[in-house]
């Protein structure tokens, strides 16, 4: 898809990768929308994304409120008229092992990565697919769609990142390639500030994360990543994967499950 003089919505975008796919998109020619929970970051990012010269709408918006992400969808439609890339980006994470959650836990990162993935599309979707023009979505997936977890405590958020994935499965038997493309980014490792922010809205029930050192994985600048997954959106890529060096990884995971269906 030609991302020139096209309009793109990020939830998430106040910082980390959120903000680089907005400083990409906005290098692309695009005018933009951003969302994210904290009014005063959402403010001073729109901000400085004007000072780049961004056509920019920004709207305190929870991707897991019908009511917000409905009022955020409105406010897009009526100033633009349409919404032509739609990057499902928010997320959260804790660093909990399971045996120590409890279900807030749970709901705080699977309501907000599958639930607000789902509920920013059922907000956008309808009138997307009745405009003209072009109609993409980018989803911020993670190894943790297709692989073993990288280190401890990710199970809610490894369950919520699959599901992402069965998600835009569905969405494709229900709207083919030629009437709504779709990119998957599964990201090794990349700037972000979502493991910082759980820790901030959820005291006492997240973790540090790990460095990426010490599990071995190779942190990319979150601009870098933005800028391989909007060139996967020009190229109409349904798949993309930011660290190809992990392919063993994705591998080890899936070889089992395909013997399966041979080992019988």
């Amino acid at each position: 898809m030609d991302l020139f003089g096209k309009v793109a919505v990020i939830t998430g975008g106040s910082s980390g990768l959120g903000y680089a796919l907005a400083e990409i998109a906005i290098e692309e020619g695009m005018s933009i929308a951003i969302s994210g929970s904290n009014a005063e970051k959402l403010d001073r990012a729109a901000q400085a994304l004007r000072a780049k010269g961004g056509d920019v709408l920004h709207r305190v918006a929870d991707v897991a409120s019908e009511a917000e992400m409905d009022a955020f969808a409105d406010a897009i439609f009526t100033a633009k008229g349409q919404v032509n890339l739609l990057c499902c980006n928010a997320g959260v994470n804790t660093l909990r092992p399971v045996e120590a959650m409890n279900m807030e836990d749970w709901d705080f990162v699977v309501g907000t990565n599958l639930g607000g993935t789902f509920n920013t599309i059922r907000a956008f979707l309808p009138r997307m697919l009745a405009q003209q023009g072009g109609r993409h979505i980018l989803y911020t997936g993670s190894m943790a769609t297709v692989s073993q977890q990288a280190y401890q405590g990710l199970a809610p958020y490894t369950a919520s990142k699959m599901g992402i994935l069965g998600l835009s499965l569905g969405l494709e038997t229900e709207n083919p390639p030629e009437i709504l493309g779709q990119t998957m980014a599964f990201v090794g490792s990349a700037e972000s500030e979502m493991s910082s922010s759980a820790l901030v809205r959820r005291p006492g029930r997240s973790m540090p994360r790990p460095s990426d050192k010490a599990v071995g994985v190779r942190r990319i600048p979150a601009e870098q990543a933005a800028r391989m997954m909007l060139d996967g959106v020009k190229q109409g890529k349904r798949y993309l994967a930011t660290h190809p060096e992990l392919a063993p990884d994705v591998a080890a995971a899936h070889n089992p499950i395909l013997a399966a269906f041979t080992d019988v």
